[in-house]
């Protein structure tokens, strides 16, 4: 898939329609295959992860290493097919305003959603010795922590609000009269 386009790259002029066309077709073709892959690598996570807990040496590193190969071509086709569309979609006459918008557009949203990180973040193991089939695992947090700060707001508000309506209660408490007018004399 990734022979797909090249043969712009070394020719001198301008692609013909025809070429065009074809070259949004395999564009199109990047897409589709590179989420078919995407949605087969997380399919298959959890039973390669358990074949990887069982292998040991060679086999097991061999595993990892076709799962992670597999993982590696469902990310190019995707992005390859992406970043081609939106360069013939997004801003066509000016390549370097497509360029920045894509880039701080997408780089703005990692950061929203918490996906940015660096091997700083997560840290570094020799291939395949991760302990329990661990080697395998692509570890997506940043919905859960997303999902879990969300909760954790709207049970603060929610506890503010029931803090609030027992002080509410207790002010009503304090406010009632200790006679009623019509017992007194």
């Amino acid at each position: 898939m990734c022979f797909s386009g090249y043969h712009m790259l070394w020719e001198k002029k301008a692609p013909t329609q025809h070429e065009t066309c074809v070259f949004m077709q395999f564009l199109h073709l990047h897409t589709v295959v590179g989420y078919g892959l995407v949605i087969a690598t997380f399919a298959l996570q959890a039973p390669v992860r358990w074949a990887a807990a069982r292998l040991h040496g060679a086999f097991r590193l061999l595993l990892a290493d076709v799962y992670h190969l597999l993982s590696f071509l469902a990310t190019v086709n995707v992005w390859r097919g992406l970043w081609g569309l939106l360069d013939i979609y997004l801003f066509p006459d000016v390549p370097k305003i497509s360029n920045w918008t894509t880039h701080i557009v997408s780089l703005t949203l990692l950061i929203l959603l918490n996906c940015s990180n660096s091997i700083l973040v997560r840290g570094v193991y020799i291939d395949g010795e991760e302990p329990a089939g661990e080697c395998v695992v692509f570890p997506c947090h940043y919905l859960r922590i997303f999902i879990h700060k969300e909760r954790t707001k709207k049970r603060h508000r929610q506890a503010l609000a029931t803090a609030a309506a027992a002080a509410n209660k207790k002010i009503e408490e304090v406010s009632v009269p200790l006679q009623m007018p019509e017992e007194k004399v």
